[in-house]
């Protein structure tokens, strides 16, 4: 979890967003009893850690912000720029043509996020555009890309 977090925030600081909740049954879209939490990056990202893994250990689905937040809450507002640019493969796979994911995440069985680190962080705005064009090329969750997408 740390090397992913490393891969995908880059060398900067600010905020991780952590989400986490139980699913009342198989295959519903909705999460219930969800709580959040916020850490300081990267000096607590130790502390960020250990709430993943105790809300995993507790039976609860968790999620990370693909992106560094500017303060405690998310919001488009609050997105700092994009070290890495994420896809939610929803089942789908990398085109040939498209640039090779440099980090891919297999979140359940055949569905996988796949994330393309950058050589430089880009505005908020064009990071989620890009998403949202990786997303449509290779026919994956059209939600998924946005700035305040888990």
């Amino acid at each position: 979890m740390i090397s992913l977090w490393r891969h995908i925030y880059g060398e900067q600081v600010g905020v991780v967003g952590l989400f986490s909740g139980i699913r009342p049954e198989p295959g519903s879209k909705r999460l219930e009893s969800t709580r959040q939490a916020y850490f300081a990056w990267p000096a607590e990202e130790e502390r960020a850690r250990a709430w993943m893994v105790r809300e995993a250990a507790a039976y609860r689905e968790t999620y990370h912000c693909g992106h560094l937040l500017t303060d405690r809450r998310r919001t488009k507002e609050n997105a700092a720029p994009l070290s890495a640019l994420y896809v939610d493969g929803d089942g789908a796979k990398v085109r040939p043509g498209m640039p090779t994911p440099t980090a891919v995440v297999e979140s359940s069985p055949g569905r996988e996020q796949f994330y393309w680190g950058l050589s430089c962080p880009v505005a908020p705005e064009l990071g989620e555009r890009l998403n949202q064009r990786l997303a449509l090329v290779m026919g994956a969750d059209r939600s998924g890309w946005d700035l305040t997408q888990l």
